[in-house]
């Protein structure tokens, strides 16, 4: 599973050249993209927030002059279990360490032992983070690129 979320704009190339001034574009999308990797972090951030925090505090973004990522800094198989859930039936013991430092960071009053049994039995519903924060970013795109189009076209006619 990728735990990023990447938004690449084709053609920037192109329409640099066409317009023969690549800063006329480039700043424009640079804050095109500089603004949904914020909408993607913050959106992230929110839908995995509870428990110890420590993958809330994995939430990263990065942006380049032409992409705009967002992920999380923890293990690729915890962030599948976050994201997707846990079916019924998985392993209790892989998960217990996990789950003592969960139920003492919340405050949980069964055994780490008693969750990790009832987490076997029922599995757990995922928390679809990285799934809602690309969402999100995807439906503010059409924002996003209409703001930039509009800042270009300004800095065009000066």
């Amino acid at each position: 599973m990728s735990d990023k979320i990447g938004v690449e704009v084709e053609g920037m190339k192109e329409l640099e050249i066409k317009l023969q001034d690549p800063e006329l574009v480039g700043r424009p999308m640079q804050e095109v993209l500089e603004e949904a990797a914020e909408i993607g972090q913050n959106s992230a951030v929110e839908g995995i927030s509870g428990g110890t925090g420590i993958a809330e505090r994995s939430i990263e973004s990065r942006v380049t002059s032409t992409t705009a990522k967002v992920f999380s800094m923890i293990a690729d198989d915890r962030v599948q279990s976050i994201e997707e859930g846990r079916p019924p039936g998985a392993d209790p013991g892989a998960i217990l360490p996990q789950i003592i430092r969960w139920k003492e960071a919340v405050g949980h009053p069964d055994s780490g032992r008693e969750i990790s049994l009832e987490i076997q039995r029922r599995g757990t519903k995922g928390k679809r983070f990285l799934t809602r924060a690309r969402e999100v970013v995807e439906g503010e795109i059409p924002r996003l690129l209409s703001n930039m189009v509009q800042r270009v076209r300004e800095a065009f006619h000066r």
